[in-house]
């Protein structure tokens, strides 16, 4: 738990509401906080095509150390008095690797976050090689929906 995430039934509330990201194409960009990451983010919206206030999503990439890697944040951030706080995160990591240590112990491999509530995740025989069906799990677990052309973070010369 962190102080940075929700209460859990603050989180399962927003998760509840129904969000939309805009019908544009993914474009990818570095993160300003970390020059190694790669991120996809903006605001989210309601049925209605408005701004759902003080909402955003984040999907951030780490560039890999090595070819079987991977971290991969799918997040749902809410804007509170005193800075931005964890709605709900899916973390992608290799299987075998601590994800998450808390009071209960480490978590290894892919698992979410639903704002202070931290649980593992299996998805099938999905892995690092899977970036675009764990974005497909990210926006079904969040209650999103996103009709723009998916571009995962090794296609398009990215890192050519």
């Amino acid at each position: 738990m962190s102080l940075a995430d929700l209460p859990v039934a603050e989180a399962q509330a927003i998760i509840a509401m129904a969000k939309f990201i805009a019908e544009e194409d993914m474009v990818w960009s570095e993160s300003p906080d970390h020059g190694t990451h790669m991120v996809f983010s903006g605001p989210l919206y309601d049925e209605n095509g408005r701004t759902i206030v003080g909402l955003t999503f984040e999907i951030a990439f780490r560039v890999p150390a090595r070819f079987d890697d991977c971290k991969y944040l799918f997040t749902v951030f809410a804007f509170r008095p005193g800075g931005r706080r964890r709605v709900y995160q899916l973390e992608v990591i290799p299987h075998e690797d601590v994800g998450h240590r808390d009071e209960k112990g480490e978590l290894f491999g892919p698992h979410e976050h639903i704002g202070q509530l931290a649980q593992e995740v299996r998805v099938g025989n999905l892995n690092c090689k899977h970036h675009e069906q764990w974005f497909r799990e990210f926006l079904s677990r969040a209650n999103i929906r996103y009709g723009g052309r998916y571009f995962g973070p090794f296609e398009g010369g990215l890192f050519q």
